[in-house]
């Protein structure tokens, strides 16, 4: 019985497994008829020789300032948000690649604008895409149409160097300027600044209402940090001062024991001037403070005794004034 089992479970196991290459082998003549689906093979990837441009590699890969050191450089600045870049992309691809055929000595390069600013602002890109070519410490603007033909043409005949003579037989100046200099940390910050003032001042040109809430909001929070910079920071901190054990403390006095409390402490000042503390000790002339302030017995004593004979007298006078 359960050899029986197991052979059907095998066999199940096989049909299984050869399901799928039979449904294969029987879906590749009906694409070979022209029925069924056919199986596309993987799109070729198209060449690109589009060297992709920096912030950081921008001077070291195009040697712009300093020269014809690297060649001719295409240079295109593109957003990626642009519906103009995104048309030129596949004939920028198509040029990089007829350029390397036809070994024109240009290379084509891009640049992401909205992520590498610095290079944008210094060679002042304000629109998309923009077209530069670097060419011996000077860089020309392409205005042509943006086809194959006409951007390889323009390279192939090198345009940009000279022009047809004027009326007056000279040769024409091409239009070029010199390359600017590479933009520092600090003038990068100063474009900044400027530009944030600009953009604060059309806000508050345009759009009062939004400028006054982002301003109390700003004020709000520098008052909430200073106070938090305060407390934690800034706050003068309690000082707790200890009272040491050896304090005189103060014993209050009633006027009936006043002669009681001279005589204590005339006999606490006689301890105090032979010089002895509490315990009995010379302390160098030093009287304890403890022994000086430490009432005795003898003093409570004598106290109460006078507060009873003087009650007595009291007594005593008002039962002689009756019995007169």
């Amino acid at each position: 019985m359960r050899s029986a089992l197991l052979s059907l479970l095998c066999l199940g196991l096989l049909l299984c497994t050869q399901l799928p290459l039979g449904a294969r082998a029987d879906a590749q003549p009906a694409s070979a008829a022209g029925g069924g689906i056919a199986v596309t093979p993987s799109a070729k990837p198209e060449p690109n020789f589009v060297r992709e441009l920096t912030d950081d590699n921008f001077e070291h890969d195009t040697q712009a300032t300093t020269g014809s050191t690297t060649g001719d450089w295409f240079v295109e600045f593109y957003a990626p948000w642009c519906g103009h870049c995104r048309t030129l992309a596949p004939t920028w691809r198509q040029l990089s690649v007829s350029l390397r055929d036809e070994r024109i000595p240009v290379t084509l390069a891009a640049m992401d604008a909205t992520v590498h600013t610095r290079t944008a602002k210094r060679f002042d890109i304000r629109g998309f895409p923009s077209l530069r070519l670097l060419s011996r410490g000077r860089v020309y603007d392409y205005t042509g149409a943006r086809t194959l033909e006409a951007m390889q043409s323009w390279l192939e005949s090198r345009a940009w160097e000279s022009k047809a003579p004027d009326a007056t037989g000279q040769p024409q100046q091409a239009q070029g300027r010199p390359i600017p200099p590479e933009v520092s940390a600090l003038d990068a910050w100063k474009l900044w600044a400027h530009e944030a003032s600009q953009d604060v001042v059309m806000l508050v040109w345009r759009k009062p209402a939004a400028a006054a809430t982002i301003a109390a909001l700003g004020l709000m929070l520098g008052v909430l940090a200073s106070m938090l910079c305060w407390i934690a920071f800034l706050e003068p901190k309690p000082v707790i001062y200890q009272i040491a054990d050896n304090a005189t403390p103060t014993t209050p006095t009633t006027p009936s024991s006043s002669s009681g409390a001279a005589g204590g402490n005339a006999s606490a000042a006689t301890g105090a001037a032979d010089g002895d503390d509490a315990d009995g000790k010379e302390t160098d002339g030093v009287p304890s403070r403890r022994a000086a302030a430490k009432p005795s017995r003898s003093t409570a004593a004598d106290a109460s005794a006078a507060v009873a004979a003087a009650l007595a007298q009291q007594s005593d006078a008002k039962a002689g004034k009756k019995g007169q």
